[in-house]
């Protein structure tokens, strides 16, 4: 995947991320961590990041297709919901590809607006 500077820093912006609820008291405590997990090490990526949606519309069609096949029929899936302000985009490196953004800095507990179960 070719990834680009992020071109609209300064825009205050709401992202979103799926992840196993497992996951999620883990993301509480420590927020959302970069790192190279399964799916990218599945595709050879080389940076940690965190990956995420611009829009619900972009996970539902994620995880209608490619996105789940990924996670078990049954396992049970959280939608987390994260604010990043002006500040926290000009100081970090968020990258903008097709339908995702990757970002490579700590998204602490205190971005998380939101995380709740995913629903279908």
């Amino acid at each position: 995947m070719q990834q680009k500077k992020h071109e609209k820093v300064g825009t205050n912006m709401f992202l979103y991320h799926i992840t196993p609820t497992e996951n999620v008291p883990s993301i509480k405590r420590n927020g959302l961590v970069p790192q190279i997990g399964p799916r990218a090490t599945l595709i050879g990526e080389p940076e940690k990041a965190v990956y995420f949606f611009y829009s619900i519309k972009e996970v539902d069609n994620a995880l209608l297709n490619w996105l789940g096949e990924e996670f078990g029929e049954d396992e049970e899936l959280s939608l987390i919901t994260v604010y990043l302000t002006d500040e926290f985009i000009s100081k970090n490196e968020v990258q903008a590809a097709g339908y995702e953004y990757a970002i490579s800095a700590v998204i602490n507990p205190e971005h998380i607006t939101g995380i709740e179960p995913y629903l279908d």
